[in-house]
């Protein structure tokens, strides 16, 4: 079952959780010479909390079907129409990374799904 669940996975996701699970330990300014700025930082008691923020959006023309059933005169009324919408798929990734006052990473972690983050390592730094 183990060999089911890891040919589900991507390259791209393993690498990132790679990347990101291999921070710890690791000099704060390593993460952002990796991912880039980081979109949003905390300070707080010493402590550093950075994120790294991806969201790809994709808008499409998709097929929107519709079913109405009204009730008229007691009779049960059907009408379905199909037709085109457009419609949005988001992808969101972030990054969390904990650093001590030495700015030393304590903690690493991605919110949500991996796979939404493939994308992430190819940010450049500025």
């Amino acid at each position: 079952m183990l060999v089911v669940v890891a040919a589900c996975t991507s390259a791209g996701e393993t690498e990132i959780s790679r990347t990101v699970a291999g921070f710890v330990g690791q000099p704060r300014e390593a993460a952002i010479a990796r991912l880039g700025r980081p979109n949003k930082v905390i300070i707080e008691n010493g402590e550093t909390e950075s994120y790294w923020l991806k969201v790809d959006r994709e808008i499409y023309a998709g097929l929107s079907n519709r079913r109405e059933v009204k009730t008229v005169d007691g009779q049960a009324q059907v009408s379905e129409t199909e037709g085109m919408k457009i419609k949005e798929h988001r992808r969101d990734c972030i990054v969390k990374i904990t650093a001590d006052a030495a700015s030393i990473v304590r903690t690493s972690e991605i919110i949500g799904n991996p796979a939404n983050c493939e994308n992430l390592l190819d940010r450049q730094a500025s």
